[in-house]
């Protein structure tokens, strides 16, 4: 009788192969458009006086995900001095990288890097604002985002820019700015469905297992 009773509580379990994974950055850093490289900090945007455009990069392994990407979440922290823009808003956008990642990391990717962090294909964009200051902000990663992860193996990076910039001499228009803080969040979290459909725990799973036994337990009675 007890197990028919395990058999009828488990029928209410569903067969999950969701699985999630927070990837922190390998490295990370910018690039200005003179082809400088800064490591450790991820500001972008565009600083008057002097006058010039930053680009992101973050670098990260995805060796431990062995199977398809379903989902993506980017989240960087703001820190107080953060935004600054004379905009209500701007448009943070996220992009492929195809430079080489050990002159990208290395800091000598150069003009070619830096072009290569606002440019490309599109993996997501998000509208930002005062609101964000000193907070941490996340970006979903679009289908674009999603194939260019999943054409991934190993490591691989990600550029990121603003893209409605005005560009005007000595106003600042930038995000993240004071981005090298040990302490920032920088975190790449992943959905993905392992390779071979192997069994992953949901958090739903003890509330229906609860249910089944409940229901078994009155049967028994």
């Amino acid at each position: 009788m007890r197990l028919k009773l395990w058999t009828v509580a488990l029928a209410f379990l569903p067969a999950a192969t969701a699985a999630t994974i927070t990837l922190n950055p390998t490295s990370f850093g910018f690039y200005t458009d003179t082809g400088t490289a800064s490591p450790g900090n991820h500001a972008i945007g565009w600083y008057g006086g002097p006058d010039g455009e930053i680009r992101q990069y973050l670098i990260f392994d995805r060796t431990l995900v062995s199977g398809t990407i379903t989902g993506a979440t980017l989240r960087l922290e703001d820190p107080q001095s953060g935004y600054s823009s004379p905009d209500p808003q701007e448009t943070w956008a996220l992009f492929d990288v195809t430079v080489p990642l050990a002159g990208l990391s290395g800091g000598t990717g150069g003009l070619a890097a830096y072009n290569d962090l606002g440019g490309g294909v599109t993996l997501g964009s998000l509208i930002v604002s005062p609101a964000n200051t000193h907070t941490v902000i996340s970006m979903s990663l679009d289908a674009n985002g999603l194939a260019y992860l999943n054409g991934q193996s190993g490591v691989f990076a990600i550029g990121g820019a603003l893209t409605t910039l005005a560009r005007t001499n000595s106003v600042s228009e930038r995000l993240f700015n004071n981005g090298n803080g040990p302490s920032l969040l920088r975190e790449l979290e992943l959905t993905y469905e392992p390779a071979g459909g192997a069994s992953v725990p949901e958090p739903a799973s003890c509330l229906l297992l609860g249910v089944g036994l409940l229901i078994a337990g009155s049967l028994k009675r």
